[in-house]
């Protein structure tokens, strides 16, 4: 039993030993979750789960292609059992972002780090901030507002530098952290409320505009902690 032990940690010992990096014609999926967030410039999406795919033209170049995805449904649910006060709210994010870049390797001669810069085209689209927040005054009175955004298309460019450390052989963890341009356009939505007194229930509708944005940081615009898998 000792033997098989010891023969079973010289394997694993000696796979780290010659972990070996992706070459040209390899390819890898990157699964990543948003992690590093000290500098916030995700607080308007969220957190995020993401899967990248890389191709290895050379050693050097590497096409990528990325998706992002964000499915977020938040809920506050509160009723008084005596008098019938209450709160409800519901918060609903979903956005999808598709990234198409470019990436460039550095330290082609270490064994086991791959620190590189790249840069991807963003494209998304989805509704944020859907809102549906209702207060009950007591059993028979209440209000409610009701927030249907439009939906929100955004294009960007986004530079990225990051780092895989392959502990074992095409296996690795890693960080990337991106910043970059995005235009943003948000179409028309509506706001409904709905008030209720004793027995009457009153509701009105009303339309809110169109706007457009150009900022930096914006979609894509994150810090991820990585997972890759390469073959």
């Amino acid at each position: 039993m000792k033997n098989i032990f010891f023969l079973s940690l010289l394997c694993t010992s000696a796979t780290i030993a010659f972990a070996q990096k992706p070459v040209a014609g390899d390819m890898a999926f990157t699964f990543g979750a948003t992690g590093i967030n000290t500098i916030n410039v995700t607080s308007d999406f969220g957190d995020m789960g993401t899967l990248l795919f890389r191709y290895y033209l050379t050693d050097e170049w590497v096409a990528r292609v990325r998706l992002d995805l964000l499915i977020s449904n938040d809920k506050f649910d509160f009723t008084s059992d005596t008098s019938g006060a209450g709160e409800h709210d519901i918060t609903k994010n979903t956005m999808v972002s598709l990234h198409l870049g470019v990436q460039k390797n550095f330290g082609l001669t270490l064994k086991r780090l791959e620190p590189y810069l790249a840069a991807d085209l963003v494209f998304g689209t989805g509704k944020l901030n859907q809102t549906d927040n209702a207060t009950d005054f007591d059993h028979t009175n209440s209000f409610q507002v009701i927030n249907e955004p439009g939906s929100t298309t955004n294009v960007g460019l986004v530079f990225d530098a990051g780092f895989n450390y392959f502990f074992a052989d095409h296996f690795a963890i890693g960080a990337e952290f991106g910043y970059g341009i995005q235009y943003s356009s948000t179409g028309e939505g509506s706001v409904k409320t709905i008030s209720t007194v004793g027995n009457v229930t009153t509701t009105t509708t009303s339309k809110t505009g169109s706007f457009k944005s150009f900022a930096l940081g914006g979609t894509g615009a994150t810090g991820l902690i990585m997972f890759t898998v390469a073959f």
